[in-house]
């Protein structure tokens, strides 16, 4: 048998003498087309079936294969079905793959890229599908969007591949630099990258949320106790220059005129950009009455509350106390314990400003305790200074100036009215490392106004009283064992009364030719007379007497003065010339 034959018995058209290639129709609605004795194709009225590889080869540039639909319904359209009929289905198995195949430069056939799909899960009501696309990247084939259930992940095996989205009138509108782990907003400037960075933007970008949530959360997982989320601000500029700002942090919102308002902002500057003495400058800004103000500032050294001098009060709270330290910017009075401001400090003299002020202590018997704690032999200290300079600074002062007082004053149901005070005075011409003072000590008498000088020491030691009495208590009702005393005349004549210097007269008031007695001579006599002082040991008549086994520096001192070695002296002489006359 040679050439086609047609079986009209068996329906068949037979292609060859061994009848093994050819096409059937073995029903009324069936036809077979079979090769080689294989069964390679099956045609019903409503399905076509392939049992092997189709190739469709062309040499031209018109389509391979074109699909067409010519149904009228808006939901229909020419569909391709990829049926994976497996009786044992599983998790992971591949449902289809499309390939893309070229030659290389080699003739060698290559898949440069292609489309699968695979079960993620199979389990029934849980079904989902993983979708992978890869492309030959340098000769490896390279993950470039998965999308699996519950992610979409481009670029997944970490290579050097950008993504970028256009927008209207932007090439790289979103853009992912692969090589420098970046992600860019409107800009491809990968060259101004921060070593590290993960965003940067050109323009301004608006971060917009409708609604009650966060709108940026910046979160670490790192267990790294030194490690938290960070938010860097870097001016990358080619010439930093002083002054130049490095960032800020603006709060907008509208005012009661649909007019956009900057009511805070946060701001950073370089003060100095020199290289090993960088000094920087965070300045918080707040609007006050329409106009934003610098409220607080750090850095140069300084933290300044309040810098432009407005009406802006500081204030700090305590567990118990809304006031535990206030200041109160309108006028100029720093308190603690109370935001209730004294206006007048003296009653004599009204108008006068608080400067410091405490209250509401609860221990009874003190408001304000100075301690010194610290191995060495210095103790608390309160400084008042007097300076004649308009601002901080050391203009001399004046023959005459009170240098610094603490006045005493208590409540009169209307004002503080002052008890006494304690004034130091400049008493001399000042100089360098000079400055000779006074101390006088003031009382107010019952009924009076004012409080009146009582008692001055003078530069020189010299004690001055206004009073014509100096008495001590000597109420009979306070003491016992009361008997005659005599003091024994002998000891008495054997008293001396001495001139000398001072061998340091820098820590004597520096004079020479002084009267009065020699310690050492008076406690021989009569040590009632005498005592001990321990002197500071930077002092240098420290220098002269031997510490003892403790390290004191002690000295001997008198309870008889320079008017005392007159008198005695005079007694003294009264004395001889009695006994001369007695014979």
């Amino acid at each position: 048998m040679a050439g086609i034959q047609i079986d009209g018995v068996n329906n068949k058209i037979d292609f060859d003498d061994d009848q093994d290639t050819s096409i059937s129709a073995n029903t009324d609605d069936t036809l077979v087309i079979e090769a080689g004795g294989n069964t390679m194709a099956t045609i019903t009225a409503t399905t076509f079936t392939i049992n092997d590889g189709v190739i469709i080869s062309t040499a031209d540039v018109n389509p391979q294969l074109t699909i067409i639909s010519t149904e009228a319904g808006g939901d229909q359209a020419p569909l391709i079905d990829l049926y994976r009929n497996s009786s044992s289905p599983a998790d992971g198995d591949a449902l289809g793959q499309i390939n893309y195949y070229a030659e290389n430069s080699a003739g060698e056939k290559i898949n440069y890229g292609r489309i699968r799909a695979a079960i993620a899960d199979v389990t029934d009501g849980d079904e989902a599908m993983n979708f992978d696309i890869q492309t030959m990247v340098a000769g490896s084939m390279v993950g470039r969007m998965n999308i699996i259930e519950t992610d979409t992940v481009f670029n997944e095996n970490s290579a050097d591949i950008d993504f970028r989205v256009e927008s209207n009138g932007a090439t790289h509108m979103l853009f992912v630099d692969g090589g420098n782990n970046s992600v860019f907003v409107n800009t491809d400037n990968s060259a101004g990258h921060i070593s590290g960075a993960s965003f940067a933007v050109a323009g301004n970008t608006t971060l917009f949320q409708d609604g009650n949530s966060d709108n940026l959360t910046l979160l670490t997982t790192d267990a790294d106790a030194n490690v938290g989320p960070n938010l860097v601000f870097y001016r990358n500029s080619g010439s930093p220059a002083d002054n130049d700002d490095l960032g800020k942090i603006v709060f907008n919102g509208r005012n009661d005129n649909s007019q956009d308002v900057v009511y805070a902002q946060i701001r950073s500057t370089i003060v100095d950009a020199s290289d090993g003495t960088e000094d920087g400058l965070v300045k918080h800004d707040v609007s006050l009455g329409g106009t934003a103000y610098q409220h607080l500032s750090m850095g140069n050294g300084s933290i300044v509350f309040n810098e432009e001098s407005q009406d802006i009060d500081f204030r700090v709270e305590s567990n118990g106390n809304t006031h535990q330290f206030f200041v109160d910017a309108g006028t100029d009075n720093t308190m603690i314990g109370t935001s209730v401001n004294i206006d007048r400090w003296f009653n004599s003299a009204p108008g006068h400003s608080t400067i410091f002020q405490t209250s509401g202590f609860n221990d009874a018997n003190r408001v304000n305790a100075f301690t010194h704690h610290s191995n060495d032999s210095g103790g608390a200290m309160v400084m008042l200074g007097k300076s004649r300079g308009g601002a901080v600074g050391y203009t001399v002062i004046g023959q005459g100036d009170d240098v610094g007082m603490i006045s005493f004053q208590g409540a009169d149901g209307t004002d503080m009215v002052e008890a006494g005070k304690i004034a130091v005075t400049n008493d001399g011409v000042p100089g360098a490392n000079d400055m000779p003072g006074r101390m006088t000590f003031f009382t107010t008498a019952d009924g009076a106004a004012s409080s009146t000088e009582r008692f001055r020491i003078a530069n020189n030691g010299d004690l001055t009283a206004t009073d014509t009495s100096i008495g001590s208590n000597s109420d009979s009702r306070l003491k016992e064992n009361i008997a005659d005393y005599t003091y024994d005349i002998s000891k008495f004549k054997q008293f001396e009364a001495k001139t000398f210097d001072w061998k340091n007269p820098g820590e004597h008031n520096g004079k020479t030719g002084n009267r009065g007695f020699i310690a050492q001579e008076v406690a021989a006599i009569d040590d009632y007379w005498t005592d001990q002082i321990s002197i500071d040991p930077d002092k240098e008549d420290a220098k002269l007497i031997t510490a003892d086994s403790n390290g004191n520096h002690n000295a001997y001192t008198l309870k008889l003065g320079k008017k005392d070695a007159m008198y005695i002296s005079v007694i003294q002489q009264l004395i001889n010339r009695i006994e001369a006359l007695e014979g």
